[in-house]
């Protein structure tokens, strides 16, 4: 008689809600989907993301397993080769990546808040006509040029505005280019 899926040890220990379910039950789902593959590559991360989604009913799927590619939680032994779908510590090293990015999606959640209120907090003494539309840009996209530019605000004006939130530090120059930048959170 079947009880159902034993829960993982993720879940035994009392780990939070978030990470048991993304670990344990996409995880899991993810090894069944993917064993009879011959490679890991590129489409097999995706299709670990993509089940991952659905198994939670998220509407759109996190890119989690796709920082974890090269984790070293797929490599075992003395040389430490990779370890390959279907094999001994597969569906393991699966779940142990997906712990891993939870928390790492989580610390990023947690600093982009910090960074999203800083830069509410700055918006008031910000002079600049078109600031509350780069405000708002900044806050929904991950990033912008600092050439940006609106009916509101010129380009040189955006690239002063850029300066002055980076002086408040509120954003980031995320390109590290001079000639083009990206500005973000």
């Amino acid at each position: 008689m079947g009880r159902g899926p034993r829960p993982c040890r993720l879940q035994r220990r009392g780990s939070s809600r978030l990470v048991a379910a993304g670990a344990c039950g996409g995880g899991r789902a993810c090894c069944r989907a993917l064993p009879g593959t011959t490679g890991y590559g590129i489409v097999g991360v995706l299709a670990a993301d993509v089940v991952l989604a659905q198994k939670l009913r998220w509407p759109v799927p996190v890119p989690l397993m796709m920082g974890q590619a090269n984790a070293r939680s797929f490599k075992a032994g003395e040389p430490r080769r990779r370890i390959r779908p279907g094999s001994e510590g597969w569906g393991r090293a699966v779940l142990l990546a997906y712990a891993q990015a939870t928390v790492e999606a989580c610390d990023l959640g947690a600093e982009l808040a910090k960074r999203a209120a800083l830069l509410l907090a700055v918006a008031p003494k910000l002079r600049a006509k078109g600031s509350a539309e780069v405000v708002k840009l900044l806050l929904n996209d991950d990033a912008l040029p600092g050439s940006w530019s609106s009916s509101k605000l010129s380009a040189r004006g955006a690239r002063r505005l850029f300066e002055r939130l980076q002086e408040l530090a509120a954003v980031r120059e995320l390109s590290g280019r001079p000639t083009f930048r990206l500005y973000g959170l």
